[in-house]
């Protein structure tokens, strides 16, 4: 694998994306992405899966990536509840998921929150 190696704006303007081996202009690409990654069509064992688990449960509260003196959001900590979700998810289902602000149809809003 070449390595990335950060060019200045004059370089970029020379810079051939469609025929670079750098991993940033493949990714662009899409050259890795489906049948052409590595990975495709294969599962991690069991082992790995656990070490997999182990590892992003030890990355919750002061582990975290983005962890800060222990700051969150009011509005952040509301959204991401339990308890909100499920009420968001009655509301929709009591309302026969159409928007009550736009009168989307509900099919369309159905697709744009995912839950189809």
């Amino acid at each position: 694998m070449i390595p990335f190696v950060a060019l200045d704006s004059s370089e970029m303007k020379n810079h051939k994306k469609d025929t670079c081996k750098c991993c940033i202009c493949k990714a662009i690409r899409g050259e890795g992405a489906g049948k052409n990654n590595p990975f495709y069509g294969k599962k991690h064992n069991e082992k790995t899966r656990k070490k997999l688990s182990i590892f992003a449960t030890n990355r919750i509260g002061k582990n975290a990536n983005n962890y800060i003196d222990g700051r969150s959001s009011i509005k952040g900590l509301i959204l991401c509840s339990n308890k909100h979700k499920t009420w968001r998810k009655k509301v929709f289902k009591r309302d026969n998921y159409n928007c009550q602000e736009c009168i989307k149809i509900n099919e369309e809003l159905k697709k744009e929150l995912g839950l189809e």
